[in-house]
């Protein structure tokens, strides 16, 4: 992350909806720091960006009744949604690849 100039970003409940239009995402691209937030022996580093999982039926027509909560999501499934909404809204530039990784 540092020789690249990668900001760390790491899922937090209370952290910056990426899904909304105000969100502006680093132009150099994000490193994305996934763990199992009640498992893990060691805290995110204060540096690190804290963002939202998008909810992944706001565009949805088949959209659940019960509100969205992020923390329900297991580390895996929230990563898989955020990896996703990363790649091809914020960096379509790398959407073609199957890895995701920086626009420098």
């Amino acid at each position: 992350c540092k020789a690249r100039r990668l900001p760390l970003c790491v899922s937090h409940s209370e952290g910056t909806d990426i899904g909304s239009a105000a969100y502006q995402p680093p132009q150099t691209g994000m490193a994305l720091l996934l763990r199992e937030e009640y498992a893990a022996p060691w805290g995110v580093p204060r540096r690190a960006v804290k963002l939202r999982v998008p909810d992944p039926w706001l565009h949805s027509p088949e959209k659940p009744e019960e509100p969205f909560e992020p923390r329900a999501f297991d580390v895996a499934i929230a990563g898989g949604v955020m990896m996703h909404h990363i790649k091809y809204f914020h960096y379509p530039q790398v959407s073609q690849s199957p890895l995701l990784a920086s626009p420098k």
